[in-house]
């Protein structure tokens, strides 16, 4: 699987917070993609967790993919991938995401 980085530093999310991030593909050079995949997430561990931290369905609008919901579920490093088709074949833009847990006080 050939990634392109949307972001080189992580973006900072609280644990609970929930999020439909947006893939801008014109900001990589990719042309409009013609359907949006499923978002994936994994976490630090490399271990799959989008049944447990992605709600919804990734939506297209031009150049635009809307991920699905991320709702980070503890304190640690996400990864976010969001894969289209462009040109008959699939491109992945990914994100990292560092989440924390936010306490008052």
């Amino acid at each position: 699987m050939n990634i392109i980085w949307v972001e080189e530093n992580p973006q900072v999310m609280a644990v609970g917070e929930s999020i439909a991030w947006i893939f801008e593909f014109a900001d990589v050079g990719v042309a409009n993609p013609s359907a949006a995949g499923v978002t994936l997430a994994y976490d630090q561990s490399g271990a799959d967790v989008s049944a447990t931290v992605l709600a919804g369905a990734a939506v297209l609008a031009t150049s635009q993919i809307t991920a699905k919901k991320f709702t980070p579920a503890s304190a640690q490093r996400y990864i976010l991938i969001q894969p289209a088709t462009v040109d008959g074949n699939t491109v992945w833009l990914a994100c990292k995401f560092d989440c924390f847990k936010a306490e008052v006080g």
